[in-house]
């Protein structure tokens, strides 16, 4: 990942991930084994100048792509998370 101060009071980290799996066996009704790729990017930003009893808010956003042979597997999806933190 990487972490960077900026200015304003927040901090910002990105990470991103690669993951491959190699399934064993055939999948029911494919014939051939099961191969995925995911791509994960995740963004956080924790604003610690606005803080309550030591807690600050953090701001999340993921998108996660999933890259299959088999096309019920094959999908990229997002998320959203607001969380409060003490680690800032």
């Amino acid at each position: 990942g990487l972490y960077t101060e900026l200015p304003w009071g927040a901090s910002v980290y990105g990470q991103l991930r690669y993951t491959k799996r190699n399934f064993d066996g055939a999948f029911p009704g494919t014939f051939e084994a099961r191969n995925d790729q995911q791509f994960d990017v995740t963004t956080t930003l924790t604003k610690r100048d606005w803080n309550y009893m030591g807690f600050a808010p953090k701001f999340e956003y993921g998108y996660t792509r999933n890259i299959s042979n088999v096309q019920f597997y094959d999908y990229d999806a997002h998320s959203v998370n607001m969380t409060l933190t003490k680690n800032f």
